[in-house]
């Protein structure tokens, strides 16, 4: 039986916290090995879902108040109308911009791991697996190298391989930060092999 402390964890939509740093630390520090993927969450002034996008719709060219709506939560939103004789035009929306800061807050998050598929080969497309040549960011801070381990043949779409002589490093605390590397370069880096790219003549050990 699995215990339920060591079951993988899932978020999905928001975490309505004060800013993507906040939730990047809190699930990077509490949740550590048992979640490999993070949302930045919907923080700050984009807690309430779309309601952040009000002052967009005030400021876009073309349109006029009409009337106002009470929705769920009891917010109170400003309905609008195209203005006669002209055409709608809006400003940056915002949500780009809150991808990019979010981006480079998960850079100095203090996650144990994680690694960001910044392009992938058609191997490696529907973010799945990730196939030998995919280009990744990679931040590992402090993990053993068998927790690391496990977590690349979580991700890669071979079986990631222990060389027999660092069988006894398993609990040495992996430091890593590379930008756009190929996996298998990431792997090397580790000293780390795979199924498909294992030396002739030396023994390994698969971590499961």
């Amino acid at each position: 039986m699995v215990d339920a402390r060591e079951r993988p964890v899932l978020l999905v939509g928001s975490v309505p916290l004060g800013s993507s740093s906040v939730v990047f630390e809190a699930v990077g520090t509490k949740l550590g090995k048992l979640i490999k993927r993070i949302p930045d969450g919907e923080t700050g002034a984009r807690k309430n879902w779309v309601v952040w996008q009000a002052d967009v719709f005030k400021n876009a060219k073309g349109l006029e108040p009409c009337s106002t709506r009470v929705s769920q939560g009891g917010h109170h939103l400003i309905l609008y109308k195209v203005k006669p004789g002209e055409s709608v035009k809006f400003g940056p929306l915002g949500y780009a911009a809150a991808a990019i800061r979010s981006y480079e807050d998960f850079k100095r998050a203090p996650t144990p791991i994680a690694v960001v598929m910044t392009f992938t080969e058609p191997e490696a497309m529907g973010g799945v697996t990730l196939g030998v040549n995919a280009l990744v960011d990679v931040s590992i801070s402090g993990l053993p190298l068998l927790e690391v381990t496990k977590f690349l043949n979580a991700v890669h779409t071979e079986r990631v391989l222990v060389p027999a002589d660092m069988l006894s490093k398993l609990n040495k605390r992996v430091h890593l930060k590379v930008k756009r590397k190929r996996f298998a370069d990431v792997l090397k880096r580790l000293d780390l092999s795979t199924t498909g790219h294992s030396k002739k003549k030396t023994k390994r050990k698969s971590a499961r």
